[in-house]
């Protein structure tokens, strides 16, 4: 499973790219229930590219009322030795 880091991890690591999960916040949706459920894209997304974790990971709420999205948004790191190192 892909770890979700608010952070960088303290073990060395490589940058392998970009990741985000988008979707419309309805109102009759909680925040952090739609935040999870991106959260959980993000993983399969950033595992797709065969990442250990995601780093520096922020959740937004983008747009307006009425058309309001959250966004999810971090960076695939692959960690580059020791264990765990390579999926």
């Amino acid at each position: 499973m892909v770890d979700l880091l608010i952070d960088e991890p303290s073990r060395p690591f490589e940058r392998i790219g970009r990741v985000a999960a988008k979707g419309a916040l309805h109102a009759f949706e909680s925040r952090t229930t739609k935040a999870r459920f991106l959260q959980e894209r993000l993983r399969e997304e950033a595992e797709q590219m065969r990442a250990d974790a995601v780093i520096n990971v922020t959740v937004a709420t983008e747009g307006v009322i009425g058309r309001r999205r959250i966004v999810v948004r971090g960076v695939a790191i692959r960690y580059t030795n020791g264990p765990g190192s390579g999926r």
